[in-house]
């Protein structure tokens, strides 16, 4: 890095939604970690920002915070050890890119910032600020009577604004929701892997990162957690560019599926599946869940059997096909197949899916009804719930195109 100054440049921009709440946690759970001057610092970056002044001289930074240049750099330091700013460099041009705090969930699971904590307040401050962020009602016994989208809202899915297409999507800033379409940060994890496990670039190319990424969504493995698997499942004497064992680093995936799965048995489930779902509440589940999380909610929240775990690997993985649209595949051979996953039928169907280059789970539900049945929809383009097939593949096999056979034969033969 090089040598900042009194009259470097730096631009300021961020990479989540920077909410009052947002500070309200910094004051509690960050400022007895990091200290008032780099507190002030966070706080003067993020007024600047939503004051949409996106550049700023070291100098207006000094003089705003009432900092000289080494106050500056430790202040800058300690937000960066915190993950409230990242830092980057392109030859002289600096550029400050800004977090908000995590949740009081997420941070008092990170032990790291847990630990610094309670070593800053000592532990009956610490019993106090813990209590002040859990839930201050008992919900044992409450039953859940929340609307639901479609019940709120009548989407008619054929209008044209429903279809409008965004370019650029990768740019807009992120905030978690209830279940949000998972989003790999890939710098991030590239500079994590870098720095706190010295995986190199040369391990990380682009089909390792392709594959990185299809486990972490289907699995729903955060960057952090994942950069600590791949840690596990590397050989670091190994030649670079063939050291990570990705069937370890998948079975190491899988294992943690299992044991989330046991541990939600407790829990009570109020997200059911069925072939009476309302259409639309099922389209929203299969855009927001991974296929592992969807089949499990269809099995009643189950954990996954390996062998279909290992079918909707090479769905995402081999044929590369999305969430949604894996997701509307489970649903239909599910309700086909007297609830069954046949490995050839979905294999076959998955790369027609993959041929004819559908990306979401409409278009899929529409092509899976027309193609391989003759259900017709109605004017409002309602889809209607598919016929239960006595047996386990209805013959579903004859209606490919030998060209289908052969695709799935070069994939297999690559394994």
């Amino acid at each position: 890095m090089g040598k900042i100054k009194d009259t470097s440049i730096f631009k300021i921009d961020s990479n989540s939604i920077l909410s009052d709440y947002g500070n309200y946690i910094l004051t509690d759970l960050y400022l007895p970690i990091i200290g008032s001057e780099s507190f002030s610092l966070y706080l003067f970056l993020v007024y600047k920002l939503k004051e949409n002044k996106k550049t700023l001289s070291v100098e207006e930074i000094l003089l705003g915070c009432n900092f000289n240049i080494n106050s500056f750099l430790e202040a800058k330091k300690l937000l960066e050890g915190v993950g409230l700013i990242k830092t980057y460099e392109k030859e002289q041009d600096y550029l400050i890119v800004l977090y908000s705090a995590k949740s009081p969930k997420e941070y008092f699971k990170d032990i790291v910032l847990k630990g610094l904590l309670l070593q800053a307040i000592g532990k009956e401050k610490f019993e106090k600020i813990l209590s002040k962020f859990s839930n201050k009602i008992d919900r044992a016994g409450y039953k859940e009577i929340t609307s639901s989208f479609s019940d709120a809202f009548n989407v008619d899915l054929d209008n044209i604004d429903f279809s409008y297409n965004i370019e650029n999507n990768d740019f807009l800033i992120d905030v978690k929701s209830k279940d949000p379409k998972f989003i790999f940060d890939t710098q991030y994890f590239m500079d994590l892997c870098e720095k706190d496990y010295k995986i190199t670039k040369d391990d990380l190319d682009v089909s390792a990162l392709k594959i990185i990424k299809k486990l972490s969504s289907l699995y729903s493995i955060s960057e952090d957690n994942m950069a600590i698997k791949l840690s596990e499942n590397i050989n670091y004497l190994g030649e670079p560019g063939k050291r990570i064992d990705f069937k370890s680093l998948e079975e190491s995936c899988y294992d943690d599926l299992i044991f989330v799965s046991v541990n939600k048995k407790k829990k009570k489930i109020t997200e059911k599946i069925s072939s009476s779902t309302n259409i639309a509440k099922k389209i929203e589940i299969m855009e927001n869940y991974s296929p592992l999380q969807y089949l499990s909610l269809k099995q009643g929240n189950t954990a996954v059997v390996r062998s279909d775990a290992n079918l909707i690997n090479f769905l995402s993985l081999k044929l590369g096909l999305e969430n949604a649209v894996i997701n509307a595949l489970i649903d239909y051979v599910l309700e086909k197949n007297d609830n069954r996953l046949s490995e050839n039928y979905v294999k076959k169907i998955g790369a027609n899916l993959k041929r004819l280059d559908i990306k979401n789970a409409i278009d899929t539900m529409n092509y899976l009804e027309h193609s391989t049945s003759s259900s017709k929809t109605n004017n409002n383009q309602k889809i209607e719930e598919p016929k239960k097939i006595e047996g386990t593949n209805n013959n579903a096999e004859e209606e490919f195109d030998p060209e289908v056979d052969e695709f799935l034969k070069e994939l297999n033969d690559g394994i």
